[in-house]
């Protein structure tokens, strides 16, 4: 009997070991529970201190609507300072980072190697003058053309000076290697600025400021281009002073019934050979005898002939609508004027009016 107690205490013993360990094991889960409770609840304290803290920042001085004076060709308005505020403009990158700290200093970044600081009145000629995103990335500092160049618009060219916000502009995409028309977002009357008149092979010249951007080639083996501001093309090697030029671009055909490929050859000759006096419009060639006059009869066009004193074949355009879209052309030979409708002709009318330049002043090898 006592041998039966002996095995049960000993059986006993060793459940109230097991138990005591299981105990001290539970024990200890416990205890890391709850260091983990409390490092959560550690954490919400914080966020609760740093939202306090953030809370208590932005409200320590009283808030008010700040709005200044700002003036458009549309008039004077008084803006919120904060419908500046556009982290979603269109026209800015996506800036990524791990944390917001990072994505700070990537935007820090970015600003630096992007934005040029330049005071308001430089740029706007106003002492203070608030831009939308969009406005200060265009500018970047300050960059423009006369206000007597022309720029192609899907309307037809306009002046600069005459460009307006949402006319749509010929650009170019270079990741889709396409033209696209793109809206004016602005406009701004810089003043009076230096200008520089860059000149190209094809004998078309444009006049810029310094901080204008051109594509410019940065290679000798490949044509890869890249975008410079005027000031720091380098011009001591050939293939520095290599820009592109578009052999094409995208128009609208708007054709002119009456002004068919015979008139437009005669039209071509006439800007070659031609010009006007008064209320005279003239042209002059030995070619006009076996070209163009037999077109002129063939069209009813009414003229005469006579010869200067050099001896070479002229005409005088009489009168006619013909003679009246002529004069709307060229001054001279030094003030060719073409009118904006010329440009939207069938491409079989504009090679006529190609060939009778070359007719008359022009060749090709």
């Amino acid at each position: 009997m006592e041998f039966l107690k002996t095995i049960a205490r000993s059986i006993l013993k060793d459940e109230i070991e097991t138990d005591k360990l299981t105990i001290s094991n539970l024990n200890k889960t416990i205890d890391e529970m709850n260091n983990e409770i409390k490092n959560l609840n550690d954490v919400i304290t914080n966020f609760n201190y740093q939202s306090e803290d953030e809370k208590y920042y932005e409200t320590k001085y009283p808030k008010a609507n700040i709005t200044y004076k700002r003036s458009d060709k549309t008039g004077d308005f008084y803006i919120d300072v904060r419908t500046f505020i556009q982290p979603n403009d269109f026209m800015l990158p996506v800036i990524t980072g791990a944390n917001d700290d990072e994505i700070a200093l990537n935007s820090l970044k970015w600003v630096m190697d992007n934005i040029k600081y330049t005071p308001d009145k430089t740029i706007i000629g106003l002492d203070e003058y608030w831009m939308y995103p969009h406005e200060t990335y265009t500018l970047k500092k300050g960059d423009c053309v006369a206000e007597y160049e022309e720029i192609y618009t899907k309307d037809g060219i306009k002046k600069a000076k005459d460009i307006r916000v949402g006319d749509l502009v010929l650009s170019y995409d270079f990741d889709n290697k396409a033209f696209v028309f793109k809206p004016i977002v602005n406009v701004w009357d810089k003043g009076i600025k230096k200008i520089f008149r860059v000149h190209f092979r094809n004998g078309q010249s444009i006049d810029v400021t310094e901080e204008h951007n051109l594509l410019v080639r940065n290679g000798q083996s490949e044509s890869n281009y890249i975008k410079q501001q005027v000031k720091d093309i380098d011009l001591s090697r050939w293939w520095k002073r290599k820009v592109p030029i578009s052999v094409k671009i995208p128009y609208e055909i708007k054709d002119i019934p009456w002004l068919n490929e015979d008139l437009c050859l005669v039209l071509g000759h006439y800007l070659a050979e031609g010009w006007k006096w008064r209320s005279q419009v003239c042209s002059s060639g030995y070619e006009l005898t076996d070209t163009i006059i037999p077109l002129l009869e063939k069209n009813g066009i009414p003229f005469s002939e006579y010869t200067n004193n050099s001896g070479v074949p002229c005409i005088n355009f009489l009168k006619s609508e013909f003679k009246d879209f002529l004069k709307k052309q060229k001054e001279n030979s030094f003030d060719i004027h073409l009118n904006e409708e010329l440009f939207h002709l069938p491409e079989n009318k504009l090679k006529k009016i190609l060939e009778g330049i070359f007719i008359g002043d022009g060749n090709y090898a």
